[in-house]
């Protein structure tokens, strides 16, 4: 095995020396790497409640948040909320929208 310096996307530490991990190319230069994940020896226990509201599910192909009130993503001053009264709040400085194909809003009342 040999060992060579490289930059994470992840934390990695002493015990994870000899680990398998995912690995990418910076701009396709083999001479650095990037770590993008590890591998597990053991299978992933899914959670005991799956349904509960605070659900965090990752399986490859999506990534299901759950929450029984609200769920909250936010990044400095802006923000999306989701309400479990199906309300949906955007919130930002300046909020763009694009499409490539068809643009559609519909509601009760658009201002």
């Amino acid at each position: 095995m040999q060992l060579l310096p490289a930059e994470s996307s992840i934390e990695l530490g002493e015990a994870d020396l000899g680990e398998t991990v995912i690995v990418s190319f910076i701009a396709g230069q083999l001479d650095d790497p990037l770590i993008l994940g590890r591998t597990r020896r053991e299978p992933v226990a899914k959670a005991e409640h799956a349904d509960s509201p605070r659900c965090l599910e990752f399986d490859g192909h999506r990534v299901l948040l759950s929450a029984g009130e609200s769920l909250t993503l936010r990044c400095g001053r802006a923000s999306i909320t989701l309400g479990a009264d199906g309300r949906v709040a955007i919130e930002g400085r300046r909020i763009s929208s694009k499409a490539s194909g068809s643009h559609r809003i519909r509601g009760g009342t658009i201002n």
